[in-house]
């Protein structure tokens, strides 16, 4: 079984169900957002432009129909099959 966290968007157009604490859900995923938040590593005293981009927190936004969430833990299990 895979995770939201495992999710990309060739799965768009897959029947996906979702088990979270909250809900269940089944249908065919429409949509798909992953985004990543970036932390800039700047040392004091040395040229900001020498920064290091740190990966942060990741979210990922999903709709199975009609339904969208931003919330999910990103380990929810999730399972796909072809429609």
């Amino acid at each position: 079984m895979s995770t939201i966290g495992d999710l990309t968007p060739r799965h768009i157009g897959r029947r996906v169900h979702i088990r979270s604490r909250e809900a269940v859900v089944t249908g065919v995923l429409t949509d798909l957002r992953v985004e990543t938040d970036w932390i800039e590593d700047v040392q004091l005293g040395h040229n900001p432009d020498d920064a290091t981009r740190t990966p942060g927190r990741r979210t990922v936004t999903v709709a199975v129909g009609p339904w969208v969430t931003e919330r999910l833990p990103l380990d929810t299990p999730v399972e796909v099959t072809p429609v």
